[in-house]
């Protein structure tokens, strides 16, 4: 059973993929799950708009987390983008919303206590992850594309660890003027410390 399992949060373009990658040659012996347990599954979710195979994969991800032998298991994304990602359709109006999310949520992750050991949170300005990654742009109803979308997401993330998730630790880093290699160098740093208290 892995003794700590980190969660990389945020929205698209605050470094997260780039910087778990970068973290492997500190901690060579971690284990890191992708943001889909099975790609092909993810493709055929969004061909069918099937938003519920989201959250689903979460929980996967979690066990999968849970079962690694690992000492360190990074996360890319976990079930508070889904939750922020479906909470930002609701707002908007927007097809694909799926009402008994938040339900799901607290029965399946929160009571169970199906959480991380730890956040890292990284947080950057909607107008950056837009210029970051301007071919999210070409598709308006994809919340990831949409400046509205992202400032919703970016509430509900911090909404939900300050209460829900309040008792897991966090580093949270707005990384919107900051090189990426600081934000490594301070992830990294973060992360020793708690490996350390192990």
């Amino acid at each position: 059973m892995a003794e700590t399992i980190i969660y990389f949060e945020g929205i698209p373009s605050t470094g997260k993929t780039t910087i778990i990658k970068s973290l492997l040659r500190v901690f060579p012996f971690a284990t890191v799950l992708d943001e889909y347990i099975d790609p092909r599954e993810a493709e055929k979710a969004f061909l069918e708009r099937d938003q519920s195979y989201f959250i689903r994969n979460d929980v996967a991800k979690y066990e999968a987390a849970r079962a690694t032998k690992q000492k360190a298991v990074f996360v890319d994304r976990g079930h508070l983008s889904t939750i922020a990602y479906n909470e930002a359709q609701r707002q908007l109006g927007l097809k694909g919303y799926l009402p008994w999310l938040l339900d799901y949520y607290k029965e399946n992750i929160l009571a169970p206590k199906k959480l991380p050991s730890n956040y890292v949170y990284l947080d950057v300005e909607p107008e950056v992850s837009l210029m970051r990654k301007p071919q999210l742009s070409l598709d308006g109803n994809h919340i990831w594309a949409r400046k509205d979308g992202l400032s919703i997401a970016r509430t509900v993330y911090t909404q939900f660890l300050d209460t829900h998730e309040r008792s897991v630790g966090r580093l949270s880093i707005d990384t919107t003027n900051l090189s990426l290699n600081i934000v490594i160098d301070s992830v990294a740093l973060y992360i020793t410390r708690l490996l350390g208290e192990k």
